[in-house]
């Protein structure tokens, strides 16, 4: 049941997130920056300058991912206590002065934020308790392939004994035994 709300939260995740803000009462997460047109002839910075200054920006974060295609550039970065691989911070930088155009922390985004994109995200894939929520995790999944194959199994089981039984009481079927006695 768990994996089935948390699922459905993911995949409507805008919803979600405006629901959780309105109980919440906490501010929207402002949309990434739009895209820009590139300026003619400026010479973009240098992609170490780039993450140092999303390094800064973000203190006690680092760099996961960078997306140097487009403008702004985007730097997914991650706080030791992220439970998800990439981190949930972003930091876009303009490409040529390396300003900081939007800046969203997984530490301080708004509460409606943080429930949907972060909280929900590390129930839904186990990472809230670490290795053993992982296991547990891992185990259900795997159940679920096994219930696909029992669940039917059992149907089939119960309705092959009902026909038999149906047959039985209705006389169409002769009970094998007393056959057998006067053969």
């Amino acid at each position: 049941m768990i994996f089935s709300v948390t699922a459905l939260v993911i995949h409507w995740e805008g919803q979600a997130t405006f629901i959780a803000d309105r109980l919440t009462h906490s501010p929207e997460a402002p949309p990434y920056p739009p895209a820009q047109q590139p300026v003619p002839g400026a010479i973009p910075l240098n992609p170490d300058r780039l993450l140092s200054i999303a390094e800064r920006s973000v203190l006690g974060a680092q760099a996961t991912m960078m997306q140097l295609a487009g403008s702004p550039i985007r730097i997914a970065m991650k706080y030791p206590e992220d439970g998800t691989p990439a981190g949930r911070t972003n930091v876009f930088l303009d490409p040529y002065t390396g300003k900081v155009v939007y800046l969203l922390s997984s530490r301080t985004g708004p509460l409606g934020f943080r429930i949907v994109k972060l909280w929900n995200r590390e129930i839904h894939t186990g990472d809230i308790g670490g290795l053993p929520t992982r296991i547990l995790a891992c185990a259900i999944s795997l159940s679920l392939p096994l219930l696909a194959f029992t669940g039917p199994l059992i149907w089939w089981n119960r309705r092959s004994k009902g026909r038999s039984q149906w047959a039985i009481k209705s006389g169409t079927v002769e009970d094998a035994t007393a056959s057998s006695k006067y053969s």
